[in-house]
C-alpha cells in the first residue's frame, strides 16, 4: 500500500510539473510586440507637425530561432484608433485610418525576422503594395494640434501557446 501511495504521489509532482512547464513557455515566447508611430520618413517619434503625415506601425519581432506563425488577429476595433486628449479630460474619438484588414489565417515569421503592419493617416495617394494587410483610401480629418494617444488590447497565438492579453499604447503631441 505503502508503495501504491508513494508512485501515486509521484505521478501527481509529474503532472503538476508538465502543467508548470507548459506555463512557463508561454511566459518565454521569443517574440517582441511594439507600437509605435513613425514620422513621413518612417523615423519613431513622439512631436509631429500639424499637416504632416504620420504612419501608425505595429512589429511583431520574432526572436527566436525557429520560424513562427501568428494566428490572425484582427479584427480588433481598436487597433491604430486614435484618440486626443481634451482639457476637460474628456478625449475625442478620431477614428482609424484604414477601412478593411486582408484576411489570412497566420502569419508566417522567419527566424529573426519581423512583421510590420503599418498605415498612413492620410492615405488618400498611398501605394497598395506598400501596405498589404492594411486597405481603403479612407478620407480621415486632419490631425489639428493637441496631445493624442492610440491604444489596444490583444492576446496572440503562437503556434499552440496562446498569450495573456497584452496592452499597447502610444501616446504622440501635434504641433
Amino acid at each position: 500500500m505503502k508503495n501504491a501511495c508513494k508512485i501515486f504521489f509521484l505521478c501527481g509532482i509529474i503532472v503538476f510539473m508538465a502543467f508548470s512547464c507548459e506555463k512557463n513557455d508561454n511566459d518565454s515566447i521569443p517574440v517582441e510586440f511594439k507600437l509605435r508611430v513613425l514620422n513621413e520618413q518612417g523615423i519613431e517619434n513622439k512631436t509631429f507637425n500639424e499637416g504632416e503625415n504620420i504612419i501608425f506601425s505595429f512589429l511583431v519581432i520574432n526572436k527566436s530561432t525557429e520560424t513562427i506563425f501568428v494566428e490572425n488577429f484582427f479584427p480588433n476595433e481598436d487597433f491604430f484608433r486614435v484618440y486626443q486628449y481634451m482639457a476637460d479630460n474628456d478625449s475625442i474619438n478620431h477614428g482609424i485610418p484604414y477601412e478593411s484588414v486582408i484576411l489570412v489565417g497566420s502569419f508566417n515569421i522567419l527566424v529573426q525576422d519581423t512583421l510590420k503592419i503599418e498605415y498612413p493617416w492620410n492615405n488618400a495617394d498611398i501605394d497598395p503594395y506598400e501596405y498589404p494587410i492594411l486597405s481603403g483610401e479612407k478620407e480621415n480629418p486632419r490631425l489639428s494640434r493637441g496631445d493624442y494617444i492610440t491604444y489596444f488590447t490583444q492576446t496572440f497565438k503562437i503556434g499552440n501557446i496562446q498569450t495573456e492579453e497584452k496592452y499597447f499604447e502610444f501616446n504622440f503631441t501635434i504641433n
